[in-house]
């Protein structure tokens, strides 16, 4: 094997490796409200809990999504060897179209479906309505499914079936600019515009651009993220530390951004430390074909009634019961999204194979 195969698959390892922790960050993102709180600078338990949920949902894990739609990019030209032909982009569609709209639909209509059967039998035992079913009534199929999709993390896959039809494009500016469209990519990335049309955000077409740019020059990612790793601690460190103080501020935004390649290359030097610890190494693996399950489940009521546990249990207002909450939601929502996975992956593989888009047997 040469040494190009062998950082390949080493690459690919790390890959693997890294997707579930990045799932465990998205569970930790949707924790708590998508709006940045300033941080006081005391030592009160409320602002302690607010500088704990702040710094790791709002930034730190902020990585986690970028990092899926640099993984498709990458993996989408990785392979290319010549100009790519009209049959080949057709074939890429067709696989993706069972790995990624399939299941966009699917699981949208999932939970469609659970609104709808929660609240007959609601109404059958007396328990009344909630918002839910008002919201469908009320709300057009082409919201529900698309403009902002019922199952909210599935945004993520809708940018991303965005995304494979630009593919081509992608290829094109990509040949033509090389780095320069690169760094103009990362400037509109950078920038306040936005594409006002769903599924082309600004975040997409950045990562899945720079993954595609990595697979097309067949950039050695590894060897590109240790090559002066202490910066980019550095830099991260740096850019973190602005970020938390800003937080919830004016430019907080911006610095955000600007942390998130430092932070992601700093996660790839992480994950790639253990690449030769078995026991890491193996338990990691051994979970990744869980995330796409987990991602996908885990708003079908499943944070919500955990949710609505630690609110009847716990004063989630209160400093202590917020950490607690905060800290102890994510890690339930992944266990029982964990036990509905196996058991329905025993009772019936084809099914859960049909709904995550093959990737059982893609493994």
């Amino acid at each position: 094997m040469t040494s190009k195969q062998e950082n390949g698959n080493r690459l690919s390892l790390v890959i693997e490796m890294m997707r579930f922790p990045l799932i465990v960050m998205v569970l930790y993102i949707h924790a708590i409200s998508a709006t940045r709180v300033p941080i006081e600078y005391n030592f009160s338990a409320k602002n302690i809990f607010i500088l704990l949920s702040e710094t790791l949902s709002h930034n730190i894990f902020s990585i986690a999504v970028p990092c899926f739609f640099l993984f498709s990019g990458f993996f989408f030209f990785f392979k290319l060897k010549d100009t790519p032909k009209a049959n080949w982009y057709k074939e890429q569609g067709l696989r993706r179209s069972k790995t990624i709209l399939i299941p966009y639909i699917i699981w949208n209509l999932a939970l469609v479906i659970a609104i709808i059967i929660k609240n007959g039998i609601f109404q059958i035992i007396g328990l009344g309505y909630d918002s839910g079913i008002d919201y469908i009534k009320s709300t057009s199929w082409s919201t529900i499914m698309w403009n902002d999709p019922i199952n909210f993390p599935l945004w993520y896959l809708r940018d991303l079936i965005c995304m494979t039809l630009l593919a081509p494009l992608f290829y094109i500016w990509l040949r033509f600019t090389r780095y320069i469209g690169i760094i103009l990519l990362f400037i509109f990335y950078l920038s306040p515009l936005e594409i006002n049309i769903p599924g082309f955000s600004s975040t997409a077409i950045f990562y899945y651009g720079l993954g595609a740019y990595m697979g097309i020059y067949k950039v050695d990612i590894l060897s590109f993220c240790n090559k002066r790793k202490q910066w980019y601690y550095l830099l991260a460190a740096f850019l973190l530390i602005i970020a938390i103080c800003t937080n919830g501020r004016e430019g907080h935004i911006l610095v955000e951004k600007l942390f998130i390649p430092f932070g992601i290359i700093c996660f790839f030097n992480i994950i790639n430390r253990f690449v030769d610890n078995t026991k890491v190494r193996n338990f990691l693996c051994r979970m990744s074909p869980t995330v796409f399950f987990i991602y996908a489940i885990h708003e079908v009521y499943i944070y919500n009634w955990v949710n609505g546990f630690f609110v009847n249990n716990l004063n989630t207002y209160a400093a202590i019961g917020g950490i607690l909450t905060y800290t102890l939601k994510p890690i339930i929502v992944l266990v029982i999204s964990l036990m509905v996975y196996y058991i329905t992956k025993k009772q019936t593989p084809q099914l859960l194979n049909f709904m995550i888009g093959g990737r059982l047997t893609s493994k």
